[in-house]
């Protein structure tokens, strides 16, 4: 008999004795993660629905306890103000469109709604719209391209239409088959929209994000039929458009290419996973982009590895790095953490990205700890707020080692 495990991020999973069936699953993992825990089969940082590798039984997880109302497509969003591009975007989640659906009880997962987001987010970003070639047979005034003898002479010269010509020519606009999946999926996406009632800030940001993907592609048909969808490839010369297509193709098999399947249903969910930490990782990069523009910069890489921000203004100078670990709240940083930043701090490519030249008399670089807190909500932290009166209150026992809480949106 088929049997759905359901856990919180990071929760043990009792009463299942090893078996293979669970190896290599992103939603769980085989550990002892303290001396003091069993070792077992545990949740990770990753959320979602996954089968094992039997197909036997489907392993759910969710967000830690008192997050389970999480506002997602704010989540989404802030990703994407970033610039972020979509290769980078895909890496925070994966979805199994070709497993079947997994039963879940009284759980609202974002599967719909991220895909929807990230298709809306690449769509707006195709700078122009590729055009190509459509043969056409049309009656004229005057001869364009060549003449279709046979059908001038049945329609025209039959009936003493001497003022015509059926001519057949290639037109060259937008109504190609590429643009014509991406419009059909747009209307997908705007009737799943509807269907969802998103609230809030989200709500009104990816409503604003289909208005622009809608605007774009006015003047394109969606009449295409099943099998242009499954042929279809994309040009080298027109990169955007590889990803926009995969996504467009995901949403149309998704709901069967009928757009009365399409429906927010929550009793069942396509296996979908989504890295909660790189997540929260992207979520606050956007926080900090909105507040400090250039003045961050987002994962410097040195031969020595790469702390997630560097904050240089002109007046301060910080080591950022986010921990999807809402423990922070009341523990102090742990030991390994406060080594990793420090060596950050003596990287001397890090220091000269931070305008650092003197490194050998320079002062320990501030190093900043974000960390998410549980049940609660706030605007952006760091908007009109001047980035080095956040870290105020030092570590104990710790020199320039600060931590900030930056809340997870909920809705």
């Amino acid at each position: 008999m088929k049997k759905t495990f359901e856990l919180k991020e990071h929760e043990y999973l009792q009463g299942v004795d090893y078996s293979k069936s669970f190896d290599g699953m992103k939603l769980i993992e085989w550990k002892k993660p303290m001396d003091n825990c069993p070792l077992g089969y545990y949740a990770s940082y990753i959320i979602g629905a996954e089968w094992t590798k039997d197909r036997e039984h489907s392993v759910v997880v969710t967000p830690k306890r008192g997050m389970e109302n999480v506002d997602f497509v704010s989540m989404f969003y802030y990703c994407f103000s970033t610039g972020l591009d979509a290769k980078r975007f895909a890496e925070i989640y994966t979805i199994n469109a070709d497993q079947p659906p997994i039963e879940i009880k009284g759980v609202n997962f974002p599967v719909g709604i991220l895909t929807v987001v990230h298709f809306l987010s690449v769509v707006s970003h195709i700078r122009c719209l590729k055009k190509g070639y459509k043969s056409r047979t049309v009656n004229l005034k005057k001869i364009r391209g060549h003449v279709d003898i046979l059908k001038n002479d049945r329609i025209n010269i039959s009936q003493h239409r001497y003022h015509s010509i059926y001519c057949e020519f290639n037109d060259y606009d937008v109504n190609i088959p590429e643009n014509r999946i991406i419009k059909k999926a747009l209307l997908f996406a705007k009737k799943y929209l509807k269907q969802s009632h998103l609230t809030g800030k989200g709500g009104v940001l990816v409503n604003s994000l289909y208005a622009k993907c809608k605007t774009k592609f006015a003047d394109v048909s969606s009449e295409v039929n099943i099998d242009q969808i499954k042929e279809t490839r994309y040009h080298k010369l027109f990169k955007e458009y590889g990803e926009a297509l995969r996504l467009a193709k995901m949403i149309l098999k998704q709901y069967d290419y009928n757009i009365r399947n399409v429906a927010v249903d929550d009793t069942k969910v396509i296996p979908f996973t989504i890295d909660m930490s790189l997540l929260y990782e992207h979520y606050v990069y956007g926080l900090l982009y909105e507040a400090y523009k250039e003045n961050v910069r987002y994962q410097f890489k040195s031969e020595r590895g790469y702390p997630d921000f560097l904050y240089c203004s002109a007046d301060y100078k910080a080591i950022v790095d986010t921990k999807y670990i809402p423990r922070f709240e009341s523990d102090n940083i742990d030991l390994y953490i406060i080594r990793q930043l420090s060596g950050y701090g003596r990287d001397k490519e890090v220091l000269n990205e931070l305008g650092i030249v003197d490194v050998e008399n320079a002062s320990p670089v501030p190093c900043v700890i974000v960390y998410p807190s549980e049940g609660q909500t706030m605007a952006n932290p760091f908007k009109n707020v001047d980035f080095k009166s956040l870290v105020s209150n030092e570590e104990d026992g710790v020199v320039k080692f600060y931590k900030i809480e930056v809340p997870l949106p909920t809705v």
